[in-house]
């Protein structure tokens, strides 16, 4: 009897666990500290019969923001974090350094479950992992225009609680 009692505890404890694991709106609602976050951009474009292309590459460090995911859709953004960028075009490089802040800015948020998205202000993120302490999340755009020109865009953010 007593062996059936501690096998009931363990099942019980594991069903809580994987209970606030689940990737949904109820798990989700609270504050979250973003502590990492990097980026690429290849942008194609045509000029006179050439195809030249530039790649930008994001990392963030110093990280400083708080992003408050309440029950009624909304997240609130709070804090700064530091920019590092690189721009690279043939063999010309540039170097950018900036910092991005965010005062009390509310912006709309939306989960779906079953495709496992999270949409912050219009722009689609997958979930890449998510459980209690935290998640990681991954934009993807790739878009090609009338001319042939085409922009491949990354972002991941990762967050903790």
């Amino acid at each position: 009897m007593l062996l059936a009692l501690a096998i009931a505890f363990v099942s019980c404890s594991s069903d809580d666990d994987n209970g606030s694991n689940k990737y949904n709106k109820e798990n989700l609602v609270g504050q979250y500290q973003l502590k990492s976050f990097d980026s690429k951009e290849i942008k194609i474009i045509e000029v006179e019969g050439f195809e030249i292309e530039t790649k930008t590459t994001s990392e963030g460090d110093t990280f400083n923001l708080s992003y408050d995911f309440a029950n009624n859709n909304e997240v609130t953004l709070n804090g700064n974090y530091r920019i590092e960028e690189v721009k690279k075009q043939g063999n010309n490089t540039s170097d950018s350094t900036y910092i991005v802040n965010y005062n009390e800015e509310v912006l709309s948020f939306m989960v779906n479950e079953d495709e496992k998205t999270l949409t912050i202000d219009g722009k689609e993120f997958k979930v890449q992992t998510f459980n209690s302490n935290g998640f990681k999340i991954r934009h993807t755009d790739v878009t090609i225009d009338g001319s042939g020109n085409s922009r491949e865009y990354e972002e991941n953010l990762r967050f903790s609680k």
